[in-house]
């Protein structure tokens, strides 16, 4: 269970900033109702955190009204549907989001509308039965998904210098094991403890995709879904929460404010949306 902090001014947690890191570990998230910290106490939270994790902030503020979400719908999307789906932050990256702030500034919609949903990935690797784990350490699998500048997917073609990558990593800070898939068909598992999959092994692999699917998608205990006002904030760790948004809401009733933290220090401006 997931524990949401009421009641609390920014200075608060600068005072306990101790506990407020182990519970950000503890959980992969922390939840502040109608915190509302000013532009720079956003910046000097995510350092705070920085100073103790090691993540990479990006030093500049954005404000997301998800305009370019909306041009991928050809219609609206109702508070039953996802608006975004389930997903662990850009996992094709190499210098992927390890953490970011979220403070809701603007919600004219209704509080049932565009709630955001997460999934600790740490949690639901230490459910699976011994040999399934055993086995995702071994895979290494690539992604036929890159992101443009605007954050959007797309889809490329397969070819044998795609980047590889380890389903399953130790977290930066706890070491804690984080499975971190990303949810898509186009994954694909290139090897296993350094070898080529055998067709064993892809029907392992797939077994353990649609079971993710199954306990991430659906209504599940596994899930946390956040009723957003005015105000609140959330400092989360994305190399741990998938996370996903609901929809109900329209362009321009529904805006926070985002800053970044990365995996290493970043050079490149196209990342940095």
């Amino acid at each position: 269970m997931i524990n949401i902090k009421s009641n609390i001014i920014v200075q608060d947690i600068f005072n306990n900033i101790e506990y407020y890191i182990d519970l950000f570990l503890e959980q992969g998230i922390l939840i502040f109702k109608e915190l509302n910290p000013t532009k720079e106490q956003e910046m000097d939270l995510m350092y705070a955190l920085q100073n103790r994790i090691g993540w990479s902030t990006n030093h500049a503020w954005r404000d997301e009204d998800h305009a370019k979400t909306f041009e991928r719908h050809a219609r609206f999307i109702s508070k039953e549907e996802l608006f975004i789906p389930w997903h662990v932050e850009h996992v094709e990256r190499e210098n992927y989001q390890t953490g970011a702030i979220w403070h809701m500034l603007k919600y004219d919609c209704d509080n049932d509308c565009g709630q955001t949903g997460f999934v600790n990935m740490v949690d639901l690797f230490q459910t699976m039965p011994h040999d399934w784990k055993t086995f995702l350490l071994g895979c290494k699998i690539s992604s036929l998904i890159e992101s443009d500048v605007d954050g959007m997917p797309h889809k490329i073609a397969f070819n044998d210098n795609i980047r590889q990558r380890d389903l399953v990593i130790p977290h930066s800070v706890t070491g804690k094991l984080i499975y971190r898939p990303n949810f898509t068909p186009e994954e694909v598992l290139r090897t296993v403890n350094g070898r080529a999959p055998l067709g064993e092994d892809m029907l392992l692999y797939d077994q353990i995709i649609d079971w993710t699917k199954e306990q991430v998608y659906r209504d599940s205990p596994n899930q946390f879904w956040f009723k957003w006002d005015v105000g609140d904030t959330i400092i989360i760790d994305l190399s741990v929460m998938a996370h996903a948004v609901k929809g109900g809401f329209n362009l321009g009733e529904r805006n926070f404010s985002r800053i970044w933290a990365y995996k290493n220090p970043f050079v490149d401006p196209a990342i940095m949306v």
